[in-house]
């Protein structure tokens, strides 16, 4: 017998699964001698967090897939799909603070502003029906203080 015949060049790849708790590892650094694209397991950053979901919005209170990351120095900024902006320390995976300023507040789009040094969210609101876009500019000091939005 031969070898066994190989997956033809059509085949889709399939996506790893998701683990238990529904968080997914990023390393804080690239091994040495590893291309950019090479991710090993590292810390655990989970953007849930069941305390603030009990005082927060119906958004806020489940969980969701990450949709948007930045990382700046030591920090790692993730969007959820749900509108949530969370805000950790890339060396222990620590929930630093959450960027959004009221428990109505759905962030849509996430940029990092370098010359600056500030996290620029784009948001809307339920008091408005989520019709208005607003920008607010969060300076990486302040995310480090823990003051968040």
């Amino acid at each position: 017998r031969g070898p066994p015949p190989s997956e033809p060049a059509s085949a889709p790849r399939r996506r790893p699964s998701t683990p238990p708790g529904g968080r997914r590892q990023v390393s804080a650094r690239p091994s040495p001698g590893s291309s950019p694209l090479d991710f090993h397991p590292g810390v655990s950053m989970d953007t849930h967090d069941p305390s603030h979901a009990a005082q927060g919005s119906h958004a806020h209170g489940r969980r969701a897939k990450i949709t948007d990351m930045a990382v700046a120095g030591s920090v790692a900024y993730a969007l959820t799909g749900a509108g949530q902006c969370v805000a950790f320390c890339r060396a222990t995976g620590r929930r630093l603070c959450a960027l959004n300023r009221a428990p109505d507040e759905i962030v849509r789009s996430l940029f990092y502003n370098r010359a600056g040094d500030a996290v620029i969210t784009v948001c809307v609101h339920r008091a408005d029906s989520y019709s208005e876009l607003r920008c607010f500019s969060t300076p990486a000091a302040h995310v480090l203080g823990g003051g968040g939005g």
